[in-house]
This record gives structure tokens, C-alpha cells and sequence, in this order.
């Protein structure tokens, strides 16, 4: 069973770094002369390890807004100077990717360098700069747009970027996996699937899927295992059980198939694929009273469908190789429908090839009954004479009350009372047919008959 995953929505909820409070750094030194109207700023910029920090962007602006930013770079020193800066209450910026941003507000005095020192900290795992945050924004957009539109190759393209700015988003591994999966890359679709669920368990759907992944590409190992590791999920499912067991099922493992076919039945007494699958084992195993029950429980969920079909197909087969097992399911729709002639012609074939000379003759007669002139009757009152004798007996003294005059019926039960050694009742046969018929061909034939027959009673 195949499911259609569809990308979860991502908003652009990315974890930006926070600006760090504002420090003041003050003057080095008083303004040197009243006329300077001019100073200037230095700093350093070092690591939580006390190691410089070099290519730190030290961006400088009046604090009010006014005039145009001053931007300098750390050495690999981590230190920078920018002189020639007019005096007032300047804002300071200073910006890494993968660190931190910090900010500073700084008076910068008449004729003086202030200076600045600060420990600046990497972004913890999973943060983005408000650069990385912007630019992973832009590919989360872009992504689900394409998918949107159909444009699947764009979609894994913007989707596989964003995971590579933010490396912790599972429901972006997710949105990975249902577009390669589209894109039918079976094996990109699972990696995605599988990191999605590493990063966020609660994505379980991703698992059932890595495992429908794996039965695709006939993995069914990999598949079961995938299961095993959502078992909550399969067993709150009939197609998902049904599912796990067909993987176990293809990987050999055949307890295992056989035990969760028959829990998917269970669970959705119309799945017509559970009961069949568990005939079609346990006919393999030579289980054929097992096999012959669900193959009979498919007929009964639907009847008319091709699977019913092939269900009654294999109940043939069973017949011809184990006719005793048949027996409760043909007598349990006999008991439905009595007087369908086909049904009891194959109940009396399957009890008489099962030993059951009784039941076999009182299906054979009730045949006879309901079709005198049927297809199979000449066909059935051969085998009966041949036999089933008792049976034959039974039906010829039925038919000496409608032909009490007609010599061939005395003959026949005379003939066949005295081959189940009923010697008596053989005698009276006898005598009624030489009374009917006294000079026939076969006269001295019955007269030698029953001189035996008499000797015999």
C-alpha cells in the first residue's frame, strides 16, 4: 500500500543570534586640544579561548542615525583601528558568520583613541546569522513553491540547501524525502527520511515511509526492520500490518508474515488480501484445513471479485490433493444452498474420496432427486451401482414404488442386495423379477442367483 507524503510547511522559524547587550568602552585619554575636533577607536577581538578573532566586520555609525558607516576589518591579530572619526556617541557593530554579532555604543572623544576589547563566541549549533537566516529563508521558499508547482528537481535542490544552513530542521530532511521520493530516488528518500526521524523521533510517519522506500526496491529485510522500529504505528493499522507482513512474507520470514496477516485480518475483517496471503502460506506449509478456511473466508467477503476467483482456484487444487480438508467448507455452503446439484455432485466426490461411503451415497441420491436427467446423473447412478451399492439399493427400491411392474429394477436390487450380503432380502428381489418376467434372456441367470442366494439366507 502506498502512501502519498506531502511536505510539512515550514515557516521560517530559524534561531537568529540574539545581539549582545550593549557594552561602553571609555576614552583612553582627555581631548588634547580644545581645537581638535576629531578622535579615533581601536580594538580587539578574541575568542572564548583568549585566541584572536580575524575578518570580523566592525562596522561604525553615529548613534543618532547621522552620517555614513565606517567599516573595518580585524587583522589576524583580531585588532583594528579606524582614526579620523568625528567625536559623539558612536554605535558599534561587529559581525562574523558563524559567531555571534556584539554591539557596542562608544564615545569617541576630541584629540583621544577609545578602545574597545571583547570576547566574541561562535553560534551554537543550529543558530544562523541574520545573513544565513535570510539567505536559508530564501531556499525554504523558494523550495515549497517549486513543489507546489510540480517543479520537483528545483524543490530537492532548494530543500537540500536550506539543510545545509540549518542542519537540525527534520522537517526539512522530511520535505527532502517526500520530494526525492516523488522524483522516485529511492535511496535519496530514505537517507532524507532516516535524518529526518534521527532529528525529531515524533516524525514516525518517515520511518513507515522509509520502509514502503525499501519494499520498492526490494529490500525487504530493510523494510521489516524499518517496521520494527514503528511497531506502535503497524499495529494501529490494518494496511500497515498488512504491509509488514507482506515484507516479511517476501524476506522469507514466514512465521513472522503468517502472524501479522492474520492480525490485519483481524483488524479489517473486509482486507480479502489478509486471508488470501494466509492461505496461499499455509498451503505452501501442506496446513491445508488452514488454507481451505481462509480461502473460504475470501469467497465469503466478496464473492464476485477476481481474488474470489483465484481463491476457488486454489480450493480445487486442495480438493484434488487433500479432499478430507475440503469437506467443512463445501458442507457449510451445502448447508446454505441444499439444492445446488453442482455442490452436491462435488460433495459426494469429495466424501467418497475421503472414505465416507454414507455420506458420499446420501449426497449421490439426493442428486438423483433433485436431477433426475441432470448432467452428471447417468454419470452417478454408474458410480453408485459400482460403488456405492447400499446407496444404489436405496435408490432403485424408490424407483420399484413408481415402477412396481418393471422387471430391470427387481433385477438391479436383487443384484446388488446380494453383493452387500443381503441374502433375504436379495431372494425377494429375485422372485419378484422371475414373477415379472419369466421367459426374459436373463431368466436362468437370475434363477441360478437365487438358488445361492437362498442357500445364503
Amino acid at each position: 500500500m502506498v502512501f502519498r507524503r506531502r511536505p510539512f510547511r515550514l515557516a521560517a522559524a530559524l534561531l537568529l543570534a540574539a545581539a549582545a547587550p550593549l557594552a561602553s568602552a571609555a576614552p583612553l585619554a582627555p581631548a588634547a586640544s580644545a581645537l581638535a575636533q576629531r578622535g579615533g577607536l581601536r580594538g580587539l577581538l578574541t575568542d572564548p579561548d583568549g585566541q584572536p578573532v580575524p575578518g570580523v566586520r566592525v562596522s561604525i555609525v553615529l548613534a543618532d542615525g547621522g552620517g555614513r558607516p565606517v567599516t573595518v576589518e580585524t587583522n589576524e591579530d583580531g585588532r583594528f583601528t579606524r582614526a579620523g572619526l568625528q567625536v559623539g556617541m558612536y554605535r558599534v557593530t561587529m559581525e562574523r558568520d558563524g559567531w555571534e554579532p556584539l554591539q557596542a555604543i562608544v564615545n569617541i572623544s576630541t584629540g583621544s583613541q577609545s578602545f574597545i576589547e571583547e570576547t566574541i563566541f561562535p553560534l551554537p549549533e543550529g543558530v544562523l546569522s541574520p545573513q544565513e537566516a535570510q539567505e536559508a529563508e530564501a531556499h525554504l521558499q523558494a523550495a515549497q513553491q517549486a513543489f507546489e508547482s510540480g517543479d520537483l528537481e528545483a524543490a530537492a535542490e532548494g530543500f537540500r540547501a536550506f539543510t545545509e544552513l540549518a542542519p537540525n530542521s527534520a522537517g526539512a530532511f522530511f520535505n527532502l524525502g517526500a520530494t526525492y521520493e516523488r522524483l522516485q530516488d529511492y535511496p535519496e528518500a530514505i537517507e532524507a527520511y532516516e535524518q529526518a526521524f534521527t532529528l525529531d523521533p515524533s516524525l514516525n510517519e518517515g520511518l513507515l515511509a522509509v520502509a514502503d522506500l525499501h519494499g520498492r526496491l526490494q529490500q525487504w529485510s530493510e523494510a521489516v526492520a524499518a517496521f520494527d522500529r514503528v511497531m506502535d504505528l503497524v499495529e494501529a493499522s490494518a494496511v500497515n500490518l498488512y504491509n509488514y507482513a507482506t515484507y516479511a512474507n517476501n524476506a522469507q520470514r514466514l512465521d513472522l508474515a503468517l502472524e501479522f496477516y492474520e492480525k490485519a485480518a483481524v483488524a479489517d475483517p473486509q482486507l480479502a488480501n489478509a486471508p488470501y496471503q494466509i492461505g496461499m502460506i499455509t498451503y505452501g506449509e501442506k496446513d491445508f484445513q488452514v488454507a481451505v478456511e481462509a480461502f473460504a473466508r475470501v469467497v465469503e467477503i466478496d464473492s464476485t471479485s477476481a481474488l474470489a476467483a483465484s481463491a476457488l482456484d486454489m480450493l480445487e487444487i486442495i480438493e484434488s490433493q487433500s479432499p478430507e480438508a475440503m469437506l467443512p467448507f463445501l458442507e457449510q455452503r451445502l448447508e446454505t444452498a441444499p439444492n445446488d446439484t453442482a455442490l452436491l455432485y462435488k460433495v459426494g466426490t469429495v466424501r467418497q474420496n475421503a472414505g465416507d461411503a454414507a455420506g458420499a451415497g446420501e449426497a449421490f441420491l439426493l442428486y438423483l432427486e433433485l436431477a433426475p436427467d441432470g448432467q452428471e446423473s447417468s454419470a452417478v447412478l454408474e458410480r453408485i451401482e459400482r460403488d456405492l451399492p447400499a446407496a444404489a439399493v436405496i435408490y432403485y427400491e424408490r424407483q420399484s414404488t413408481t415402477m412396481p411392474d418393471d422387471p430391470d429394477t427387481w433385477s438391479k436390487i436383487g443384484t446388488l442386495k446380494y453383493g452387500i450380503g443381503d441374502f433375504s432380502g436379495a431372494v425377494t428381489a429375485l422372485e419378484r423379477y422371475l414373477e415379472l418376467a419369466p421367459d426374459s434372456e436373463n431368466a436362468e441367470a437370475v434363477r441360478q442367483l437365487l438358488t445361492d442366494a437362498k442357500s445364503r439366507s
